[in-house]
């Protein structure tokens, strides 16, 4: 137990038992919706055809039965989309033990269970810290900063890297205007590296965080229409949805309750690349250790964050329900302070190794996503890629378009002399 006995009978030890209790009770006999993931089924995509995150396309079944449902004005009523419960994905027992008898039920389970709850019990004693140091870093932006390379170096530093044991992550060195040291105050340094996934002929890209070098962030922030795109070329263009209200944002960042552009199309049709195309890699790298795990993916903004879930072996997609809010709500906590649930969360995901279930689809009845069948042939070069790849700039398309050979078509009838 070394240094977690420190934590034994603290604030710390009761908020995690209070929070990990409500997900290891999530059930659908709740009067209160459980945590869950929609079991995502692809329509279409061009996952195919060797694009960059940036230029992804997916097309969602559920998406396509809002639509139907619209124009039929829901005369058969609201579309349906499965969805499966957080302790169905979860290794219940260990958060059972710590619920029970909190730190000292632990003794039992692993180093690195003990290590990652350690992780979680410091994070918790630093979590005011940590929030203030995010806080200044958003509301510090000069006007002609750049919000997003501000977020990713808040969350990667402040938020992201300190929920695992080893507090190892890499920003994407190809971010404009990412400043080498914290600008919080802390003067910690921050990581820059090589982020890419994939290759030419799968969906790739360099992704904007990498936590413990297998898991992915997507950040996105929305920004003034008149201000330059965003932070590298992997972005997508700027989305149409509003801006960030500075006023707001001002006053305290989690007062906001602006659309989220987490679930905006061209944002999720990026997200969802990333988290497919990382899950393939981290699995061709690591078979003996992920094959059959759900590799988790985040979505982030200042304000919000999102998770998804992919099995690259038995392609299954699941996507959480309900966009998880960083910060507590004027009603439900402090204002201005790190949600704990939240925190909880990505803590478990971050460590999914630890905390989640491989074979999911084994006792829960899963809908496959439909990008395995889509690929075809396609899927071998997704089973070879990884991370940390050197992937080649866009192909010169007038070069390649002087390099065919005519064939002459003939008018129908006419004979060849």
């Amino acid at each position: 137990m070394s240094r977690l006995i420190y934590f034994i009978g603290s604030t710390e030890e009761a908020i995690a038992m209070q929070v990990l209790e409500a997900i290891v009770t999530d059930s659908p006999s709740r009067a209160t919706p459980p945590t869950g993931f929609y079991n995502l089924r692809i329509r279409t995509s061009n996952a195919g055809q060797g694009t960059r995150f940036s230029d992804a396309s997916v097309y969602l079944r559920l998406i396509d039965d809002f639509r139907n449902a619209v124009r039929t004005h829901f005369e058969f009523g609201r579309p349906r989309c499965e969805m499966v419960f957080l302790g169905d994905i979860l290794k219940v027992s260990v958060f059972r033990a710590f619920v029970l008898d909190g730190l000292k039920g632990l003794m039992k389970y692993t180093d690195s269970i003990q290590k990652a709850f350690l992780t979680l019990m410091e994070f918790l004693h630093e979590k005011r810290k940590h929030g203030r140091s995010i806080r200044n870093l958003m509301t510090t932006i000069p006007a002609s900063g750049n919000k997003e390379a501000k977020t990713i170096a808040a969350l990667a530093l402040h938020l992201f890297s300190e929920l695992v044991a080893d507090k190892k992550y890499e920003v994407d060195e190809n971010v404009k205007e990412i400043s080498r040291v914290c600008d919080c105050g802390c003067n910690a340094r921050i990581c820059i590296g090589n982020t890419s996934i994939g290759s030419q002929r799968t969906w790739h890209g360099s992704v904007n965080i990498l936590v413990d070098g297998n898991i992915a962030v997507a950040v996105k922030e929305k920004t003034n229409a008149l201000e330059e795109d965003n932070c590298t070329d992997e972005d997508e263009p700027e989305i149409k949805h509003g801006r960030i209200d500075e006023d707001v944002l001002h006053k305290d960042v989690s007062t906001t309750n602006n659309e989220c552009i987490l679930l905006d199309e061209t944002y999720m049709s990026r997200f969802i690349a990333e988290s497919v195309t990382n899950g393939f890699a981290q699995v061709n790298m690591n078979r003996d250790t992920l094959t059959n795990f759900m590799i988790p993916t985040f979505g982030a903004t200042s304000r919000h964050v999102s998770i998804c879930l992919y099995d690259s072996e038995n392609d299954y997609l699941l996507h959480i329900k309900d966009i998880l809010e960083l910060w507590y709500p004027d009603e439900e906590g402090p204002v201005g302070e790190l949600n704990n649930t939240t925190i909880a969360l990505l803590w478990i995901f971050l460590n999914f190794t630890l905390f989640t279930r491989k074979h999911v689809c084994a006792s829960v009845d899963l809908d496959k996503s439909g990008l395995h069948e889509e690929l075809k042939e396609q899927l071998e070069c997704y089973r070879k890629i990884k991370t940390k790849s050197c992937i080649s700039s866009k192909t010169n398309f007038e070069s390649v378009w002087k390099l065919f050979e005519p064939v002459v078509k003939r008018p129908k009838g006419q004979v060849q002399e």
